[in-house]
């Protein structure tokens, strides 16, 4: 919350009624722009508590691509890789490098299907 403390000396007139009413005025466009945040970032915070981080519909379209569960966490599937690799045309000569905390699958599979020269 913000408090704002204003020190008027009284007057004759009505410009300080018509001040507080714009200064109400944009207090309530600020609130409403707040509560947009806040809903906007709430949503955010469930789906990264969930572990969600895609609409469903991109989820479906990675299943397409990488097979049964590669829209969920973990290492990337054979079939995934091999689309992945084709799409990066890798080729002989490539270097190819995980960065990942899997158990090296695609770095045994970026030499074996596309023949890269180096893999760590």
């Amino acid at each position: 919350r913000t408090l704002v403390l204003l020190s008027i000396a009284p007057v004759q007139g009505d410009w300080l009624r018509r001040g507080w009413q714009s200064c109400r005025g944009w207090m309530q466009v600020r609130r409403e722009a707040r509560a947009a945040e806040l809903v906007r970032l709430k949503a955010i915070h469930a789906a990264a508590g969930e572990g969600f981080v895609t609409t469903d519909a991109e989820n479906a379209a990675i299943r397409l691509v990488g097979g049964a569960r590669s829209d969920q966490y973990g290492e990337i599937t054979p079939k995934g890789f091999s689309e992945l690799g084709r799409r990066l045309e890798l080729a002989c000569g490539d270097v190819f490098a995980d960065l990942g905390s899997g158990t090296g699958r695609s770095v045994v599979q970026s030499v074996i299907e596309f023949d890269c020269s180096r893999a760590l």
